[in-house]
């Protein structure tokens, strides 16, 4: 019996104690706190036992279930002992307000279930410290959730990695491990999770979402390889060694991150960017990679050199800057488009266009490479996406070029250096919407292959100038029209009228409304007078039928602009300004390769013609020729033989018809004129023969498309130069207007004889003015340097009676030793000219002498009046020198120079102040830098002429400590109030006195200084009624003190 009741006791012990080692099963209860035991009980509904409130279900190594829909949040740290379990079923959500740690155990998020880390403490999840931590997930059930909420957290990688890890700190969180993700990795946005110098891996169907950020520092394999990434990623290795971007699908790709000091990125793969890419500055390295940018829509593309870009989708690609690739250009949908955007787009190799370019008035686009080949480019079919700034082809290797698929305008300039431009039957225009932005032809040395219709259309604008000038202009068409192609369906638009676009031609008397005549292609007028020109061996001809005529190429032509084909010839009155501005248009091929002018023709390598220089062959025959060229070119690189280095224009915009104007190399004869040494694209314009067998060669290395380029003669600086000018009022015209005008260059090399170089006048329909030198009337005359016996005849002719004339002299760049003067030999009066002078005049038709040979240019010795130089004087003050000195009667100085020696013998400028050249000027100027005992000043006084002349030398004895000295400032003295400084002066009463240039005494005041230093007076002349002017301070005391200086009081 005993020991029955014996045994039972033990084994009633040992259930116990085997109860109590089995850990019990605890469920959450709610939305509630997990470190409190109430919060849990062993039976999921609550009918089992309650956690004690002794806190022991935390140290017994129990199991603590977080059931579905259960949220629950710590608001204290959580110890868990024991080798405790916590399990977060699906839909079951721990919120880390607090540090929880689980010692020796187990944590568990199970497929649904979801952690939140929100948690303050900055340390690392002590959770995983000893701890087993597993997130399990499938992508069908969604996967375990681990979230972090809070800034600043610390992550470490679990044993077997996160399932679904979002980032939701609203800053940043660093990684301590390399990490993985087998499900979704979230980064929301304005959080940011560094990964700093630790790997990201994505499992084989994990994914990423989120707007946020992700940072790497890794150098390689940062990041799994060919992996969507939603959010944006930066690399930002701070190391000097290059960081290699992985290949992927990315947001936003920003490898310039680390700044100030920006490192090396390579590229490899395929990297796909649906958002924004941010280059290094540094060096990218792009290996083969492949760029694509694949946003449905419009998308930014940086300034980069890429080795293959692929455009993908719908929208518009935008280049933001210069770009570059090396390999192959895509666009793969046919609704997809890169935009050159005002940047510079290279092409160095292949192009694969589904899609199109669009390009812009500031756009360029550069054809490159080494590797030949002629790919197909086209362009947007939008008018304004057609049109490219600069094209340039500059590809070599075999078959190299370019295939247009589309039309193209370009606006400024067309260079093809190496390569063949293959047009397709395409066309392209060289626009011209101003003076300034025509479009040009570069130096030609590639090829052009036209096809079966290809053509260029060349433009050339011409301005409604301010006064709005309707007449003539001397035109060139600047291309090779096909046969068949005519003046009617070239500048006058086959009879449309287009505002801003073609012109009249006239030529053929109609009636109202008027209208295009069918046989001639003439528009008709009441008068029938003919308005289209050219010249021909010296004789001008009227061109009578638009429709059957050509334009030569080769050829000028002289046309009356009325505007565009808008206004109505029949107007009563006519018109008589120019409607607007116009643009006219010819088509064809440009020219290419030198063309050589010559009395049998004109030849080129690609088009000849028997249009040529003035078959005459007669010194002083003029030859009407044609600008060949789509481009400006230099007068003064052209070849001339046995020609004048003299061209002529018709420059319209002169006077009230338009005038001729000369250009001999180093100016023009009409200052109004902007004529220069670059004869313009589209310009006609005439040469002189002055031997037999005249010949002009036109070089594609003559073209001057760039204002960079310079002519190879004189300069303005190596001349001196006179100019005139016969001005009239024309109230249409807005005033005064330049009629006409002529030049004298004078230079040592030059001669006083009648030369090639010297441009004859042709006579004006209007005024005319000329230099007359036997029996010849000149525009520019190249002349020796100036001497008083000259005499130069200016003539002015087709003068009308009745109206006023202003002879306009310019001897603004005419520096010599003799005055310029005219001698009106009519009123028998002398002006002598200083920079700009006036001459009003009339004529009187019945009296010769009224005009012709009115005017001389005469010259003078330089009349220099007296220069008196008085109180030259240096003072030392605070170790400076200050310098001063007075002039009276100042004329044509320049300046003056100071002069400096040791020796009195030796001098050297310190200085230069410019003359005020006044009655009376007073100047000073401060030595900062004498070291010598004693020194030596003289000034050196410089004319306008170069002359010159030294005043006396005065000498400084350089003790620092000088007794008695007396020093005004300012002076010239403004505001009526100067200082007045003295030093190591005595005790004493002073007397200040002011003596007029008469000797009277004009001011007076008494001045004590108590001390003996250096005294600073403040004086005050604004109640003392001076006058402006010069005066004599004189300064005194009882003990034998006087010292003297002059003043100017100024406005």
């Amino acid at each position: 019996m005993y020991g029955c009741k014996y045994f039972l006791i033990i084994f009633f012990v040992f259930v116990m104690q085997t109860l109590q080692a089995q850990p019990f099963d605890y469920y959450s209860q709610g939305n509630l706190d997990p470190t409190d035991p109430i919060s849990w009980n062993t039976a999921r509904d609550g009918t089992g036992d309650a956690g004690d409130l002794n806190n022991l279900i935390f140290d017994e190594g129990n199991n603590f279930y977080i059931q579905e829909n259960h949220s629950m949040s710590t608001i204290q740290e959580w110890y868990l002992n024991g080798g405790a379990t916590v399990i977060i079923e699906n839909g079951g959500v721990l919120i880390s307000e607090f540090q929880i740690v689980l010692s020796n155990g187990t944590f568990n998020v199970l497929d649904g279930g979801k952690y939140v880390q929100n948690s303050n403490d900055f340390l690392p999840w002590s959770i995983f410290n000893g701890t087993t931590a597993n997130f399990e997930g499938n992508i069908a059930n969604g996967g375990s959730i681990f979230e972090i909420t809070s800034p600043n957290t610390k992550i470490e990688n679990p044993s077997g990695g996160f399932f679904n890890l979002t980032i939701n700190s609203g800053g940043t969180c660093q990684s301590l491990t390399d990490i993985t993700i087998n499900g979704l990795f979230k980064i929301e946005g304005g959080s940011t999770y560094n990964a700093a110098n630790k790997k990201v891996n994505l499992g084989l169907t994990a994914s990423t979402s989120g707007t946020g950020l992700l940072q790497t520092q890794v150098l390689s394999n940062a990041i799994s390889p060919n992996k969507t990434w939603e959010f944006s990623v930066e690399y930002s290795s701070t190391s000097g060694s290059v960081q290699n971007v992985i290949p992927g699908t990315y947001n936003n790709l920003n490898t310039s991150a680390f700044l100030p000091t920006q490192r090396n990125r390579s590229y490899s793969g395929v990297i796909k960017i649906a958002g924004t890419f941010t280059p290094t500055t540094a060096t990218n390295t792009v290996n083969t990679s492949t760029f694509e940018f694949n946003a449905i829509g419009s998308q930014n593309i940086p300034s980069f050199t890429f080795y293959n870009l692929t455009i993908s989708n719908t929208g518009t690609k935008t280049i933001t800057g210069n770009v570059s690739v090396n390999n192959t250009l895509s666009i793969n949908d046919a609704a997809g488009f890169l935009s050159i955007n005002g940047n510079t787009l290279t092409l160095n190799k292949d192009i694969s266009l589904a899609g199109s370019l669009k390009g812009s008035s500031t756009s360029n686009l550069t054809i490159a490479g080494t590797s030949g080949g002629a790919p197909t480019i086209k362009f947007n079919a939008a008018i304004t996406d057609s049109i490219i700034n600069t094209f340039t082809l500059n590809r070599t290797g075999s078959g190299a070029g370019i295939t247009l698929a589309s039309g193209v305008v370009i606006t400024k300039l067309l260079n093809i250096t190496n390569g063949t431009l293959f047009m397709n039957n395409q066309i392209v225009t060289l626009k011209s919407t101003s003076i300034t932005n025509t479009a040009q032809v570069g130096q030609f040395s590639g090829a052009i292959n036209y096809g079966s219709t290809g053509l260029f259309t060349v433009e050339r604008f011409i301005p409604n100038t301010p006064k709005n000038n309707r007449g003539y202009r001397d035109i060139a068409p600047s291309v090779n029209t096909p046969s068949g192609i005519n003046f009617f369906e070239t500048w006058q638009e086959s009879g449309r009228n287009t505002q801003g676009l073609g012109l009249f031609v006239t030529g053929i008397i109609g009636a109202a409304p008027g209208g295009v005549d069918n046989t001639t292609g003439l528009d008709k007028t009441l008068s029938g007078a003919r308005s289209l020109y050219t010249q021909e061996n010296g004789i001008w001809s009227d061109i009578v039928n638009t429709k059957t005529t050509k334009p030569n190429v080769y050829q000028g032509y002289r046309v009356f602009v009325r505007g565009d084909r808008n206004i109505n010839l029949y107007q009563v009155p006519q018109a008589t300004i120019m409607n607007r501005a116009v643009t006219l248009r010819a088509y064809g091929k440009i020219i290419t390769g030198s063309v050589t002018y010559t009395t049998s023709g004109t030849t080129n390598s690609n088009l000849n013609s028997s249009y040529g220089l003035n078959n005459n062959n007669t010194i002083g025959d003029y030859s009407f020729l044609g600008n060949p060229y789509a481009a400006a070119i230099d007068w003064g690189l052209i070849t001339k033989t046995n020609i004048s280095n003299t061209y002529t224009v018709w420059d319209g915009t002169i006077g009230t018809q338009g005038a001729y104007v000369s250009w001999d190399g180093m100016t023009n004869n009409n200052a109004s004129s902007n004529v220069n040494q670059y004869i313009q694209p589209g310009q006609a314009f005439f040469v002189e023969t002055t031997s037999s067998n005249p010949q002009l060669v036109i070089a594609e290395t003559n073209k001057a498309t760039s204002s960079t380029l310079s002519g190879v003669f004189k300069t303005k600086s190596s001349f001196q130069k006179i100019a005139f000018g016969i001005y009239k009022n024309v109230a249409d015209l807005g005033g005064e207007t330049n009629m006409d005008g002529c030049v004298v260059l004078f230079y040592p090399e030059a001669s006083n004889a009648i030369n090639s170089n010297d441009a004859p006048k042709f006579s004006n329909g209007t005024e005319n003015i000329s230099i007359f030198r036997n029996n010849k009337n000149i525009s520019i005359e190249h002349r020796e340097m100036p001497l008083i016996t000259d005499t130069i005849p200016i003539r002015v002719f087709q003068m009308q009676n009745g109206i006023t004339y202003t002879l306009k002299v310019f001897t603004h760049e005419f520096n010599t030793n003799y005055n310029p003067y005219i001698l009106d030999k009519f009123t028998n009066t002398e002006t002598n000219l200083t920079d700009t002078t006036n001459i009003l005049f009339s004529v009187n038709s019945s009296i010769a002498a009224s005009f012709n040979n009115r005017f001389y240019l005469v010259f003078k010795p330089r009349i220099v009046l007296p220069l008196a130089t008085i109180n030259v004087s240096a003072i030392v003050k605070n170790s400076n020198i200050h310098v001063g000195w007075q002039t009276t009667h100042e004329t044509q100085l320049m300046q003056y120079e100071i002069e400096k020696s040791k020796d009195g013998i030796n001098f050297s400028k310190i200085g230069v102040v410019k003359a005020n050249n006044l009655i009376v000027s007073e100047y000073n100027f401060l030595d900062t830098e004498s070291t010598a005992k004693v020194v030596y000043y003289r000034i050196k006084m410089i004319q306008q002429d170069g002359n010159f002349s030294y005043s006396n030398t005065i000498q400084v004895q350089l003790n620092f400590a000088v007794n008695n000295q007396l020093l005004v400032y300012p002076n010239p003295i403004k505001n009526k109030t100067f200082t007045l400084q003295l030093f190591n002066i005595k005790v004493a009463e002073y007397k200040l006195q002011l003596f007029n240039d008469l000797g009277q005494e004009v001011y007076f005041q008494r001045l004590i200084f108590p001390t003996t230093t250096n005294i600073s007076q403040n004086i005050d002349l604004k109640n003392a009624s001076l006058p402006f002017g010069s005066y004599q301070l004189l300064l005194t005391n009882n003990l034998g003190y006087k010292q003297t200086e002059r003043i100017l009081i100024e406005h």
